[in-house]
């Protein structure tokens, strides 16, 4: 049985829209993220010794991850098609 193959016809190939920061919230939610995970880390090989890194750490890596997410929903809504009301 074949699968039938969506019609890419009606997908924006235009540029993001007003508001939307490309890649760079990505990038800087990624930034963050690795700066948590690197906290985390430092705190494992008792480098740094302080309740506040772990919540920091944590709290950052929650924080990027909300970044990235809502930069790919935003990045998403640019290239979903177009709906067609007949």
């Amino acid at each position: 049985m074949a699968l039938a193959r969506p019609d890419l016809g009606d997908i924006s190939l235009r540029p993001a829209r007003d508001g939307h920061a490309g890649g760079m919230t990505t990038r800087i939610g990624f930034a963050i993220i690795l700066g948590g995970v690197v906290l985390i880390c430092l705190r494992a090989a008792n480098w740094v010794d302080s309740e506040m890194a772990d919540i920091v750490s944590v709290l950052s890596i929650v924080v990027g991850a909300l970044a990235v997410a809502i930069d790919g929903e935003e990045a998403d809504q640019t290239t979903k098609p177009k709906r067609r009301d007949h």
